[in-house]
């Protein structure tokens, strides 16, 4: 079903384009590193020095409402942010969730996504990009007041970024091409879904026939949420 019951593109990342691969945890405040070559140990500095190759792992060890900075590079598989962490990507990291039920899920409440790349999450039961829901102990779990600024969601079966059972969330600055849906608004968890933003927002070619949707399927409503300055290109 639509929702969570249910080629690359370059994206220039605004706001984070100054930001470099090296910067120290002290230009983020209390921070942790995952990086493609990052090892248990390291001085977890930048970079060059993380001690962590799993974003997954380092969601769980970063402290509370500190960031989890993710360098550039390709990770497979799929993240769930059940804390109260940040994850901001640095380089445009991509996130290749094929097989997934989706690539970054918020299950926790006062997070913000920015500069990720996320693509493919091909799971039936799902298959979204970005959701502010996630699964925790086999049951999905949504979150309110998510700040999704700046990421791209490419080719996902479901959504590319789904604000869903969700409320004072945002979706602001991103870019969505080759979902079953661009952006989304819904209240599929049953939980009613209002004050939420979606804006300067580019969704095009997105197969499944929406750019941007809000689709009431549970009865538990939407409303109060506003759409404004969609991009007609992604530059």
């Amino acid at each position: 079903m639509r929702g969570l019951l249910a080629g690359s593109v370059g994206v220039a990342v605004m706001g984070l384009g100054t930001v470099a691969a090296s910067a120290s945890p002290g230009h983020f405040g209390r921070s942790v590193f995952v990086a493609t070559t990052g090892s248990a140990g390291a001085a977890d500095h930048s970079c060059a020095t993380a001690a962590y190759s799993s974003i997954q792992t380092a969601i769980e060890a970063a402290p509370l409402h500190g960031t989890v900075i993710v360098c550039p590079g390709s990770y497979a598989g799929s993240a769930t942010v059940d804390r109260a962490v940040n994850l901001l990507g640095v380089g445009n990291p991509v996130i290749d969730a094929t097989g997934q039920v989706y690539g970054i899920g918020v299950a926790t409440s006062w997070v913000t996504v920015s500069g990720f790349t996320v693509e493919n999450a091909s799971n039936p039961m799902l298959g979204d990009g970005i959701i502010t829901a996630g699964f925790v102990n086999g049951a999905p779990v949504a979150a309110n007041h998510v700040t999704i600024t700046h990421d791209a969601a490419l080719n996902n079966l479901g959504n590319g970024i789904d604000l869903n059972s969700t409320s004072y969330s945002a979706a602001t600055h991103d870019y969505a091409s080759g979902n079953g849906v661009g952006v989304n608004i819904s209240d599929d968890l049953g939980v009613l879904a209002s004050h939420n933003l979606i804006a300067g927002d580019v969704a095009i070619d997105n197969p499944g026939g929406c750019g941007i949707d809000l689709a009431e399927h549970t009865g538990a409503g939407i409303f109060d949420n506003v759409v404004v300055g969609k991009r007609r290109h992604p530059r």
